[in-house]
């Protein structure tokens, strides 16, 4: 079996599409001999060689792409070869972003706004502390950065 062994993936998969094309030369793909074919077995064999290619390529990726890969695997239907392709690509790329690092909920930073509306009694905030402001009976926000 052909593995990833830290080449890129663009790499490895090149690697494994020569091999795929050179097999493919030397083995032709079996032909129904009936007459007006309505079996569907020229059909059932081209999917299952692209299976086989999938599961070729997934299995040979690095240990570093065991969570994309778990994913391409549980999907239903299967993904195409090319589609898990270009998804363990993206993985590779977001995670090139991010340095490496795994975004987690403890590392994560939350935003939110507070808006202020005009109303019939003057300014107040549609959401925040109950604290008043000044002791002018105004809500206090979050900042008042953007006012």
């Amino acid at each position: 079996m052909i593995r990833q062994d830290g080449a890129s993936v663009s790499a490895y998969y090149t690697r494994l599409k020569v091999i795929w094309d050179e097999i493919g030369s030397v083995f032709s793909m079996p032909k129904c001999s009936c007459d007006g074919c309505t079996c569907g077995i020229s059909k059932a064999i081209s999917d299952l060689r692209d299976k086989e290619k999938l599961y070729e390529f997934l299995l040979g990726l690095d240990s570093d792409y065991s969570t994309i890969r778990t994913q391409i695997l549980a999907m239903k239907p299967v993904l195409s070869l090319g589609e898990s392709y270009r998804l363990v690509s993206e993985d590779k790329q977001q995670r090139a972003v991010s340095g490496g690092k795994k975004v987690t909920m403890d590392n994560a930073t939350a935003f939110h706004t507070h808006v202020r509306r005009e109303g019939a009694a003057g300014n107040q905030n549609k959401s925040g502390p109950s604290t008043t402001k000044g002791g002018k009976g105004e809500k206090e926000g979050h900042c008042d950065f953007l006012q």
